[in-house]
C-alpha cells in the first residue's frame, strides 16, 4: 500500500502526529504503519521509561511496560515526541510503547493504541533510535491488527509481567504467542516478565531465542526475600 500523506492542510494543527508516518507504508485492511525492528545488539539490562530521569545505562533498551498514565500522560512519549527523544537517544535503544488494549476497550481504541505503537516506532527509527516492536494482543479478533505493521524473521517483544496472573488468561496468551510465531517467525523474542508457561520451552525447543527480564517487581520481591533470609 502506497505511503499516506502526512503534511497537515495549511493552518492546522497535527494533533495526530502525521509527521510520525511520513514515507511509511501501511499495512492490512486497519492501515496499521510497518516498523522495521533495528536493534542489532541485545542489551543485558531494560529500564522503565520511567526511570531515565534518574538512571542512566547507556546499555539498557528503554520499555513502557507500565501503567499508560507513566509514559502517555501530556509530557509522554505520544504527546512530547521531540521533547523526549534527545534522552532516549541516550540510551542502547527502544521496544515501541505498551499502550493498553485492554480487553473491555471499543475495538477502535485498541486499534488506535496499535497504530501508536507502530507510529511512534516508526518514526524513532527514522531519528536513529534503535528499536523493538513491542507485540500486544487479546482474543483471536484481535489478531487482524496486532500483528499487522510488524517484520518478519526478526527480534519482537513482549510482556509477560500483570497480564497472565489470571488461569483464564494464560490460554489467551499462549494462543496469541503460537499466532505470532506462526505467522512473523521471530528468531529472538525479549520477555519482560515471567518466562514460566510451557510455551516458552516450546519455543526454545524450536530454535527461538528467549530473553527474560524480571519485571521491577520480581526483583525487588528477590531482594526482600534475600533480605529476610
Amino acid at each position: 500500500m502506497p505511503s499516506k500523506e502526512s503534511t497537515p492542510r495549511r493552518g492546522c494543527a497535527d494533533i495526530w502526529n502525521a509527521f510520525m508516518v511520513r514515507d511509511a507504508k501501511f499495512c492490512g485492511e486497519d492501515e496499521i504503519p510497518f516498523c522495521p525492528s533495528t536493534l542489532t545488539q541485545i542489551p543485558s539490562r531494560l529500564l522503565g521509561y520511567d526511570q531515565i530521569g534518574s538512571i542512566f545505562d547507556s546499555r539498557a533498551l528503554v520499555h513502557c511496560y507500565l501503567d499508560d498514565q507513566k509514559f502517555d500522560g501530556s509530557g509522554g512519549l505520544w504527546h512530547s515526541p521531540h521533547d523526549n527523544l534527545k534522552r532516549l537517544k541516550k540510551f542502547a535503544g527502544v521496544i515501541t510503547p505498551d499502550f493498553s488494549t485492554y480487553q473491555d476497550m471499543p475495538q477502535a481504541l485498541k486499534i488506535f493504541s496499535t497504530y501508536k505503537m507502530r507510529a511512534l516506532g516508526y518514526w524513532l527509527t527514522q531519528q536513529g533510535v534503535p528499536v523493538v516492536n513491542n507485540v500486544r494482543w487479546g482474543d483471536p479478533d484481535t489478531y487482524r491488527y496486532s500483528f499487522a505493521g510488524l517484520p518478519a524473521n526478526s527480534v519482537l517483544a513482549v510482556g509477560t509481567h500483570g497480564c497472565i496472573k489470571r488461569k483464564e488468561n494464560h490460554f489467551r496468551f499462549e494462543r496469541g504467542l503460537e499466532k505470532m510465531v506462526e505467522k512473523l517467525t521471530p528468531h529472538t523474542i525479549l520477555v519482560y516478565g515471567s518466562t514460566g508457561l510451557p510455551i516458552f520451552q516450546w519455543l526454545r525447543e524450536q530454535k527461538v531465542t528467549i530473553v527474560e527480564y524480571p519485571s521491577k517487581i520480581s526483583i525487588a520481591m528477590a531482594g526482600r526475600r534475600q533480605c529476610d533470609e
